[in-house]
């Protein structure tokens, strides 16, 4: 992988494939950002220097000889969301990284969250920043990530994707994405409120999956959804 393909690995598996995020994360304009993508514009010795430092990636990192399953198994912590099993359990936690539980085998009862039994999470784990969820008034101890099953949020969240709910955060705000307890069924969806204390369901799949409104009081919100990624 070359610098350029290093970047678009970095944007596409941190910033939601957003070009924009990505030039906000590293002060950059966008349209530079889209000229290194597009090569049109070479990454220099002194921009790589500047991108590594900004992302709190080790020096050198854009120039290492590396292929996409060896860059996904990188233990920095701006690999938010890298699954503990990827990397060497002796490797330290850094001082501005948090683990959190990653639930592989999930179990829901109906109408209370997570069930009691969801502590037993196979002793997987993510590795977050922790600016980057102070940032967000996330409680590092409300976090838990999970994986996405199904097409219904495709295509920003296909099946398989890993999502990151925080648990400390479940009123709901129109328009916003939660991870719910739907009588026994973890789903991720999109909710809005509705007169009549009902709630409106929606999927970024709507073709496949249409609305559905339901009365308030047949979902637990068990979280907002604050960040997911696609593992390659």
């Amino acid at each position: 992988m070359d610098r350029r393909d290093k970047i678009l690995y970095l944007i596409n598996n941190s910033f939601h494939g957003s070009q924009v995020k990505f030039a906000e994360a590293i002060k950059r304009s966008p349209a530079q950002v889209n000229q290194w993508v597009t090569n049109r514009r070479a990454v220099g010795d002194g921009l790589a220097l500047h991108i590594e430092r900004s992302l709190n990636l080790p020096t050198g990192w854009l120039d290492k000889k590396e292929d996409n399953k060896t860059v996904n198994n990188q233990s920095n912590a701006f690999y938010i969301g890298a699954p503990k099993d990827a990397y060497d359990d002796s490797c330290p936690l850094g001082n501005d990284e948090v683990e959190v539980p990653f639930y592989t085998d999930i179990s829901l009862s109906a109408g209370n969250g997570f069930a009691s039994d969801i502590q037993d999470f196979n002793n997987m784990k993510m590795r977050f920043p922790l600016t980057m969820l102070n940032k967000k008034g996330i409680n590092p101890e409300r976090v838990v990530c999970i994986g996405a099953d199904g097409d219904s949020m495709e295509p920003a969240i296909p099946d398989g994707a890993i999502v990151g709910i925080n648990t400390g955060d479940t009123q709901i705000r129109d328009g916003k994405l939660y991870a719910i307890n739907h009588d026994g069924l973890l789903r991720i969806k999109v909710l809005k409120k509705r007169p009549g204390n009902k709630i409106l369901i929606q999927s970024y799949n709507s073709n496949s999956y249409p609305d559905e409104e339901i009365d308030a009081g047949a979902i637990s919100v068990i979280g907002k959804i604050f960040w997911w990624s696609v593992l390659l």
